[in-house]
């Protein structure tokens, strides 16, 4: 079954702030940001901004179950939050995603959200000055193709299963290109040793 996104879920746009956000290690409150994500679009937990919004921020929280969608940027990626982060707020280059109904599963949105059709859509609908950005009137006309709950839980176990065999991999490369590069460093500064 093929659906619109703006009859199964609400839209809100990200924290939008009147002056530059100023970071405060006192602050109460965290921010999303592009940059706080990685290469594969996790999440980087501890480099969430720390600050005092200058508005309601009740309006820009992130609840377990929301989707991040990156509207601005150069990759127009989904986020599924799989945990509650408290005082945590998406900024203004964000769209939050919260489904209205139990029929589909975050994780699965977030996935379809990710995949060629839905990024064909975005790039055909992409507005572009010097940043791409997708419009909020746009993404809520998205087509969602919908399975049943328990597809959509073995779509959302099959994707969980290959993030992290990704998330290992990279990791793996990472340590090995340290491996290597602390090899050879050791090497140059001993040219007279056989490695």
């Amino acid at each position: 079954m093929m659906i619109i996104l703006k009859n199964i879920a609400d839209v809100i746009v990200g924290y939008q702030s009147k002056s530059r956000i100023l970071e405060r290690s006192d602050g109460l409150y965290r921010l999303i940001q592009g940059k706080d994500f990685t290469a594969l679009h996790d999440l980087r937990e501890k480099t969430l901004l720390k600050f005092y919004p200058e508005r309601n921020p009740n309006l820009y929280f992130v609840c377990k179950g929301d989707i991040l969608f990156q509207a601005r940027g150069t990759a127009h990626f989904a986020y599924c939050m799989t945990k509650e982060l408290s005082n945590t707020l998406a900024f203004s280059s964000f769209y939050i995603i919260r489904l209205k109904t139990k029929d589909i599963l975050p994780e699965y949105l977030a996935w379809w959200l990710n995949q060629k059709s839905a990024q064909t859509y975005f790039n055909i609908h992409a507005k572009s000055t010097a940043i791409s950005f997708i419009s909020k009137k746009s993404l809520l006309q998205l087509d969602i193709k919908i399975p049943s709950l328990v597809v959509q839980e073995k779509v959302h176990r099959a994707v969980a299963l290959l993030q992290k065999e990704a998330a290992l991999q990279h990791e793996l490369l990472k340590r090995r290109t340290e491996l290597v590069n602390a090899v050879c460093m050791w090497a140059s500064d001993h040219p007279y040793k056989i490695f």
